[in-house]
């Protein structure tokens, strides 16, 4: 509200317009910026991010971009002189700023004023490290106050464990005002634990375990901290119901769109691809798709012939072997637009894990658990692992995109599928280094 109306304020000053009790309503229209900058603002509302004034300012100032190439785009397809320019960029920045402060206010007040959250991790091994990581990281407001265990205390702990095992476990709740309890043990719970644990509800506190914590803070699935249940309780995969009817059909819809733009384009970037990089302009590579069935993925190439001299390499960020015209098609994604042909024939989907080299599928199932749980959906032309973490360089890069994606195959739907192509659009407009 304040960034439209200070936008309107300092548009009326150098227009030379007075700023009137009619001027508001004559432009009333601009208030539907605040609805785009609402939406364009979501993930910073997020538990992940509301404590964290950097990745407020991250995602303002995506946003602040994204409003104003949006709005150019627009402005160059209107007739001329029809909309205004200066009123976009002084929302923009006006609503960066007031964003920025308001969060900072947020973070300073509720530090001081709300009380902290108290938690307790039942667990002293590896996974009880890495839920403490992330609270430090995500959850600057809670307060890890011990642990507890029969393996001792987890290294670079806060505190001391809580008794012996879980001994005083209780009275320590009770005492220090304890709100959440979180179980992240790597092994089942002793019959002392359990009955600990249940008595302890009788406190009123919350019981969580790390899996669900890790994945609600992190937006991933802990695959290294995972029940196999966990993955066998995931929604089915079966192609024949409603929402994956809607799904093929969403596809069918944008890779008719896509095919249609490459054919536009391809009289202009043919010509430039083969006295770039040579024949031929297509690139085709095996993939592997849903059910582990191998299909050929069609690109522009960007890379010369002899690129993989050596064998299989793993792509880099500002990749040496890319060529000049190749970066080109790569910082605006266009080398990406001919999969819309796999995306019509079913091979792919809009949204989905991307499509891995066979030569890296078999050893990254060797070498990260449950990584072939990715199969089970049609891979995608972008994906939730793609927005968050675009490259994979090695066997770690590979097990961290995994608990990105099967977070999507957990969550997957139509609305989900609808935000990654946001955020994608989003991307390719503020043109992300690849």
């Amino acid at each position: 509200m304040c960034g439209i109306a200070g936008a309107l304020l300092l548009w009326s000053v150098v227009a030379g317009a007075p700023f009137t009790g009619a001027y508001v309503p004559e432009n009333a229209a601009w208030f539907l910026m605040i609805a785009l900058w609402i939406l364009l603002l979501l993930p910073t509302h997020q538990p992940s991010a509301m404590w964290s004034l950097s990745d407020t300012a991250v995602f303002a100032a995506h946003a602040a971009v994204a409003v104003v190439v949006l709005y150019s785009l627009i402005f160059f397809l209107a007739p001329r002189d029809l909309l205004p320019r200066l009123v976009v960029v002084y929302f923009a920045a006006i609503a960066f700023l007031t964003t920025i402060a308001w969060r900072f206010v947020f973070v300073q007040v509720g530090v001081r004023v709300w009380p902290l959250n108290s938690v307790v991790i039942v667990g002293a091994g590896s996974a009880a490290r890495v839920i403490t990581d992330v609270l430090r990281e995500k959850t600057p407001h809670s307060r890890v106050l011990a642990f507890t265990g029969d393996r001792g205390p987890a290294q670079d702990t806060p505190q001391s464990p809580v008794g012996d095992g879980v001994d005083g476990l209780e009275r320590f709740i009770a005492e220090q005002g304890v709100s959440e309890l979180i179980l992240a043990h790597d092994r089942s719970l002793t019959p002392a634990q359990f009955r600990a644990v249940v008595n302890v509800r009788q406190h009123h506190v919350e019981i969580r375990e790390m899996q669900t914590v890790y994945e609600q803070l992190l937006h991933r699935i802990p695959i290294r901290h995972l029940q196999p249940d966990t993955v066998l309780a995931f929604p089915s995969t079966a192609a024949g119901d409603l929402s994956s009817l809607a799904k093929r059909t969403v596809d069918i819809a944008a890779g008719g769109v896509g095919c249609a733009v490459v054919l536009l384009l391809l009289p202009v970037l043919a010509p430039a691809i083969w006295l770039d990089v040579g024949w031929p302009i297509f690139f085709w590579q095996q993939r592997v798709g849903r059910a582990n069935r191998p299909f050929q993925l069609v690109k522009f190439r960007t890379m010369g012939s002899d690129a993989e001299r050596d064998g299989p390499q793993w792509t880099e960020k500002r990749d040496p072997r890319v060529s000049g015209f190749g970066r080109f098609l790569r910082r605006f994604h266009l080398d990406e637009l001919p999969q819309f042909w796999n995306v019509l024939k079913g091979e792919m989907s809009l949204v989905g894990p991307r499509p891995e080299r066979p030569e890296f599928t078999d050893a990254l199932e060797h070498a990260i658990p449950y990584y072939a749980e990715r199969h089970a959906v049609r891979p995608g032309l972008t994906g939730w692992a793609q927005i968050n973490y675009p490259y994979g360089r090695s066997m770690e890069d590979g097990g961290t995109k995994l608990e990105y994606d099967l977070y999507y195959i957990k969550h997957r739907s139509l609305s989900f599928d609808f935000l990654i192509a946001l955020r994608t659009a989003l991307a390719v407009l503020m043109m992300r280094n690849r």
